[in-house]
């Protein structure tokens, strides 16, 4: 991806953002809160036109590409906000902006786009047999903030049921990731889902999430190598500062080579997002499968080499509250959890391999 003027001009605003609002002691005094993240800092990414980065403009957004909304998300990442951007842009304002477009779509979309209306993608599996009749559907990202909910199930293949959150017979089971993002459990009794406020998918429903998903996932890498880049800075300038047996440790040559490590694993994981960057870009999400899949192995990998590095070369005081090292790695460790491991990834990469041999001897 060539990086433009643009992409570097809006990096920079949310770096300044971020200076401005996310210092790590306001981070940490935010984590013992119970409110789940800042309307205010919600309220203003909006009105900066964040949320609508990569929404068509005929949708409300800006219609920029999604390398612009994977710089962004790059930019936050030293935040460790709790406010959820990667979720919100691809899992709620992608997803609705495959919706066919019309009244329903339309007026969630914009009441999104202003901070209003926050949304969660809610994936039901079969109704349960015992007792009174259910849907529930574990670990859902953002239930516990979100205003409504966009329900997939079976028996709805090219639409999403509108529920919202409040709705009677809508019962949630709210908790929170190691880094203190919103994640829960929703259970859906009978009359929840009997409305009829829905969402159609020309293309289908199925292929709509699997985009989303698959934006997700660059938003989340993005992050990560903004969280990543954090961790590198800090340790060298840690390093550098440390004194033992009267020289900075940084001048032992053990740890230069060591913060060389760090930085060679960032400049991967740098390469591996500027490559889906690129190809997000110019080819539909379907077709890069492979690409996304192959970043956010390089990804975690990346993130748990720097992440231990980090926290070797700090010593003791890197696992302590107050220092923004240990907050970091657990930001890189959820966001790996989020991403759904390595092994469901290897798994992916290993039949898109043995379709394409297939393809190739037929």
């Amino acid at each position: 991806m060539i990086r433009t003027a643009e992409h570097t001009a809006l990096a920079d605003s949310a770096r300044r953002f971020v200076d401005t609002h996310y210092d790590p002691a306001v981070h940490r005094a935010r984590l013992s809160k119970p409110q789940p993240f800042d309307r205010v800092r919600w309220q203003q990414m909006a009105e900066f036109g964040w949320l609508g980065t990569a929404i068509d403009d005929d949708a409300g957004g800006s219609g920029l590409d999604f390398s612009y909304l994977s710089v962004l998300a790059e930019a936050l990442g030293p935040a460790l906000m709790r406010e959820p951007f990667a979720s919100q842009t691809a899992l709620a304002g992608h997803f609705l902006q495959r919706a066919a477009a019309g009244t329903a779509r339309d007026a969630l979309l914009e009441r999104w786009l202003t901070g209003e209306m926050l949304a969660a993608v809610v994936e039901c599996g079969p109704p349960d047999a015992d007792g009174p009749v259910s849907q529930v559907a574990m670990n859902v990202i953002d239930c516990g903030v979100a205003d409504v909910f966009l329900v997939v199930d079976e028996a709805s293949p090219d639409a999403a049921r509108i529920v919202a959150s409040d709705a009677p017979g809508v019962s949630v089971t709210r908790h929170t990731t190691i880094d203190g993002r919103d994640l829960g459990n929703v259970e859906f009794m009978a009359e929840a889902l009997a409305g009829d406020g829905i969402v159609e998918f020309r293309g289908g429903v199925r292929a709509a999430l699997a985009e989303a998903r698959a934006l997700y996932a660059l938003i989340l890498c993005s992050e990560s190598l903004g969280v990543a880049r954090a961790l590198v800075r800090t340790t060298c300038e840690y390093v550098h500062e440390r004194q033992q047996f009267g020289a900075a440790i940084g001048s032992f040559q053990a740890l230069q080579h060591r913060l060389v490590d760090m930085l060679l694993a960032c400049t991967r994981m740098e390469s591996l997002v500027e490559l889906a960057r690129g190809a997000a870009d110019t080819a539909e999400f379907s077709l890069v499968g492979a690409t996304i899949d192959r970043m956010v192995l390089g990804t975690i990998e990346g993130a748990r080499r720097i992440g231990r590095e980090a926290i070797q070369l700090h010593g003791a005081i890197a696992i302590t509250d107050e220092y923004v090292v240990g907050h970091c790695v657990r930001r890189l460790t959820a966001n790996e959890i989020l991403l759904g491991g390595t092994g469901a990834v290897l798994e992916r990469l290993a039949d898109t391999t043995e379709r394409a041999r297939a393809s190739s001897r037929h």
